[in-house]
């Protein structure tokens, strides 16, 4: 029975302008442009991350339940928000809010609704856009942190379980909507 990796996808956040064309940028701009872009911003309080602990889920985290594990969470959604989640790309920005309320919790005391959130947004691609869960091998599973993965069809694999956890560990910089978004133009610009 597949599970979820041993330890969580490992996640970094990188800088969108680097060091040196923000100091020319910032010269440019002027003295006092510089001086307030000195100031960091304050570093958002997160809790902690996921580290692989058992979960507890309704369902074995399986290509036969991954399904069932989507309709789970939107559920939830339905009864918690009294909104539908349809399986489309226009649901995403409200699983985007509501994976963005768990930022300060941390991924790892919600682990299991988000892991639920996950395959919802792979659900999104398997009925709407052509892909279908796969079984991914140990060195894949590696890299992704869980076992199961959504293919494309022209064969591209994506990693909605572990991006859900990237997007609560790293805020709205890991928008699930600009991932599927992305995901979606990617693969048809192979096709």
């Amino acid at each position: 029975m597949p599970t979820p990796a041993s330890t969580a996808p490992t996640t970094t956040a990188m800088p969108i302008i680097g060091a040196g064309l923000e100091a020319e940028l910032a010269a440019e701009l002027g003295e006092s442009m510089a001086a307030e872009n000195s100031v960091a911003a304050p570093t958002p309080t997160r809790g902690p991350a996921f580290a692989g602990r058992s979960l507890s889920l309704r369902f074995p985290p399986t290509l036969d339940h991954a399904a069932d594990h989507a309709q789970t969470f939107a559920d939830a959604v339905g009864s918690l928000e009294n909104r539908e989640l349809d399986y489309t790309v226009t649901s995403l920005p409200l699983v985007d809010q509501v994976l963005g309320s768990f930022e300060e919790i941390g991924s790892d005391l919600t682990a299991e609704t988000i892991l639920t959130a996950g395959f919802y947004v792979g659900e999104v691609l398997v009925r709407r856009h052509g892909y279908r869960w796969v079984s991914v091998d140990d060195h894949v599973a590696e890299m992704f942190g869980f076992r199961l993965a959504v293919q494309g069809p022209a064969g591209s694999l994506t990693n909605p379980l572990g991006k859900v956890f990237k997007r609560v560990e790293n805020g709205a910089e890991d928008s699930i909507e600009f991932f599927v978004t992305a995901q979606l133009a990617s693969d048809a610009r192979s096709s």
